[in-house]
């Protein structure tokens, strides 16, 4: 297994450093340049929410990231101690509804159940813990 863990402020500059390190992950283990694109989706989607809703914006509280490829298996996952949340919960959006008539949110977590295989949510020690898995191919 093969894998990068950070530990993140909670501020919205730490994004694109860790696109970087995705970006270099993938690469460095020939997963295709697609993943690289889909797995930084889902990351940004998942921390810029965290930050901006979950923790009010506020700086100075640390976010677990991982990024784990075990055998035809990648993994990321995002931990915070921000209030209990499971996205998972909430409906997904209308996208076949007109854009005046769409209500606002919900389309991240669109985005990560139509890019991965499987998303999981967990309320662990405190924590969320969100894991969202791709199956390299064959």
């Amino acid at each position: 297994m093969a894998e990068i863990v950070l530990v993140l402020d909670s501020r919205l500059q730490e994004i694109a450093p860790l696109a970087e390190r995705v970006d270099e992950f993938c690469d460095s283990h020939d997963l295709p340049p697609q993943f690289a694109f889909q797995f930084n989706i889902c990351f940004e989607e998942v921390l810029t929410n965290t930050i901006q809703h979950g923790l009010g914006g506020q700086a100075g509280r640390a976010i677990t990231v991982r990024l784990a490829l075990d055998g035809p298996l990648v993994t990321g996952e995002v931990v915070d101690d921000a209030p209990a949340f499971d996205p998972l919960e909430r409906e997904g959006p209308d996208i076949d509804a007109e854009l005046e008539e769409r209500e606002v949110g919900g389309l991240g977590i669109h985005l990560l159940r139509s890019m991965m295989d499987e998303v999981a949510y967990a309320r662990v020690d405190g924590h969320n813990r969100l894991r969202f898995t791709k199956r390299r191919p064959a």
